[in-house]
């Protein structure tokens, strides 16, 4: 049930108080009206009496009763009171109402009592006779200061009840108007507490939803109490925006280190629930960056068991992991992991960091490669070398033609031996120097590299035609750029037939600039383009050692067009030539 406001609730206690009140004021006001009222009528009785006085009291001197009760008719008719005329002793002389007989005695009344005493005297009480309340008032004749008569006047109750009722309204009315200003001072004290409280109430309310923003005017409050309690309240708002904007801060301080990180970032809560996933482990998941994956289970966003393993055991209390695992045989990555705690040791989660190592890892493939071609190459032209020298040392070539023969294989040997590794020392210098470009026209390079090729060429009567875009222009570094197609150009000599031709082109393409060399050797399968690039890799190793290839050209070739930005590549089929390219 929806709790009532604290006006409403102090509704019913200020209700019975004023209850209270409006019933005590009423009775107090009506017993001090009343009172007043009975002695504004004693006082007109006796007003009254000494009205009365001084022709009741001739008569009662000259003792003539028919004159008294003359007299005493006369004087009733004025007034409406009840008269009653007594002798010293108490006597009835005459009486208005006829209730009393001449003669009778009412000394044993308190009023008459008084006045044969020479005192005047009042009193307010029901009659014998006909059981109605009188106001009676007794006023004793005196003369030398003995009485010598009493005059009794009587007012019936009956008479003053409008007066009565008069006075019992307006107690009424002031009760009611005092309730009402209690109550309106009540609604407006409760008002000023309830006011300020009811901004506090709003403003906590919207800080608890996030608005920070929320000040209270001080101007409204006025108890120490509520003035302290907004105080309060608005330091708490100003302190949660502080400590807001510092967690703000430092989640998007966070989310920048995370962003900014090649390693992959996965952490989730106890229920194995979404908590944050950095970019790089969305590219390595090919997840969408955009989407929003916090609160969502780990399987349904990652469907691989490995993954959810590794959170239990961390979840189980292991408290660090530390592997390597493959999730499809070509892609590898070194997990770190462990839980997440509070400040009071509370496990909050786990989280798990991924190193790809899939570039390490294939490089020390290439590694691997590289030293054991390198060996082999290396080994090859040292070995036909140290063979033949020892022979000729040896002494067991005895005519000159078979020992020039062996110095021609040790010269090709050796020349072989120089090649490569001036090759290497191109390829060290293409991946650790500092390059300079500039802008440059292609033609006037691709004449230079067809100059220096083109004895080679003559050689086997292969012509080398051109096909060159006008005013071809890119950033490059000319000496590099010459180097990889000098490396094209050779290549095509080496693996073309006698009267063939080798065509260079250049040409613009939505990408950039294409530089093509084009042979009618015997062509590439498929399956060998990948890899053609690498150090080493030869389609045919045998072909390769009797041209004197190094086997590095082609690898140059890859080093030189990515220090440029591009990429190089190759078109080709067996039987149908080759056409290797580099776009800048």
């Amino acid at each position: 049930m929806k709790p009532k406001k604290l006006i409403w609730k102090l509704l019913p206690t200020a209700l019975l108080y004023l209850s209270i009140t409006f019933i005590c004021i009423y009775f107090v006001f009506s017993y001090f009206l009343m009172d007043t009222f009975r002695e504004g009528v004693f006082k007109e009785l006796q007003e009254k009496s000494l009205y009365l006085e001084e022709p009741v009291s001739q008569a009662v001197v000259s003792e003539n009763i028919d004159r008294l009760a003359f007299e005493v008719e006369k004087l009733k008719s004025r007034g409406n009171l009840w008269i009653t005329v007594l002798d010293k002793n108490g006597k009835v002389l005459t009486d208005s109402e006829e209730i009393f007989d001449e003669d009778s005695l009412l000394d044993n009344r308190p009023e008459i009592l008084k006045s044969m005493e020479g005192e005047e005297a009042s009193d307010y009480r029901e009659s014998i006779h006909d059981q109605k309340f009188y106001y009676i008032h007794a006023h004793p004749f005196l003369a030398g200061g003995i009485v010598y008569g009493i005059l009794r006047v009587a007012l019936p109750e009956s008479q003053v009840l409008q007066d009565m009722k008069k006075i019992r309204v307006r107690a009424l009315l002031i009760a009611t108007l005092v309730s009402l200003t209690g109550f309106f001072f009540f609604w407006w004290s409760a008002l000023k507490v309830t006011i300020p409280l009811g901004s506090i109430l709003k403003a906590a309310r919207a800080i608890s939803k996030g608005d920070l923003n929320i000040k209270l005017p001080m101007s409204v409050l006025e108890s120490e109490e509520v003035q302290g309690l907004s105080k309060y309240v608005s330091r708490m708002g100003q302190q949660l925006k502080d400590n807001s904007k510092i967690l703000e801060e430092r989640e998007s301080e966070q989310r920048a280190v995370l962003s900014a990180m090649d390693e992959g970032v996965l952490s989730v809560n106890p229920e194995k629930k979404v908590l944050q996933v950095n970019l790089a482990m969305r590219d390595f998941m090919e997840l969408d960056h955009d989407a929003d994956l916090r609160g969502k289970s780990l399987l349904e966003v990652f469907r691989m068991p490995k993954i959810s393993e590794y959170i239990d055991n961390i979840l189980d209390g292991e408290k660090f992991i530390k592997e390597e695992f493959s999730f499809d045989g070509e892609r590898f990555f070194q997990i770190q992991g462990g839980p997440l705690f509070s400040t009071d040791e509370k496990l909050l989660g786990a989280f798990l960091v991924f190193h790809d190592l899939t570039e390490i890892k294939i490089l020390e493939r290439y590694r691997k490669e590289f030293v054991s071609n390198i060996s082999h190459e290396l080994r090859t032209p040292i070995t036909a070398i140290q063979g033949y020298l020892e022979t000729l040392e040896d002494g067991k070539v005895d005519d000159e033609e078979t020992r020039q023969k062996f110095m021609k294989i040790i010269s090709k040997q050796a020349n072989r031996l120089s090649h490569i590794v001036e090759d290497l020392l191109k390829l060290s210098r293409i991946e650790t120097g500092s390059l300079d470009f500039n802008w440059q026209e292609l033609k006037p390079l691709v004449l230079s590299a067809v100059d220096i090729c083109k004895e080679r060429a003559e050689k086997k009567k292969i012509s080398i035609e051109l096909d060159l875009g006008r005013d071809l222009a890119a950033k490059l570094n000319e000496s590099l750029l010459q180097q990889a197609l000098i490396n094209l150009i050779d290549n095509a000599i080496k693996y073309s037939p006698e009267d063939s031709r080798i065509v260079i082109s250049t040409r613009q393409l939505d990408e950039g600039i294409s530089l093509e060399v084009k042979d009618q050797g015997p062509g590439i399968s498929q399956e060998h383009h990948d890899r053609l690039f690498e150090r080493f890799y030869s389609v045919d190793k045998a072909r390769s050692k009797e041209l004197g290839g190094s086997g590095i050209g082609l690898a140059i070739v890859k080093h030189i067009s990515r220090a440029h930005g591009g990429r190089e590549g190759v078109i080709s089929s067996p039987g149908e030539g080759s056409t290797f390219f580099i776009v800048l």
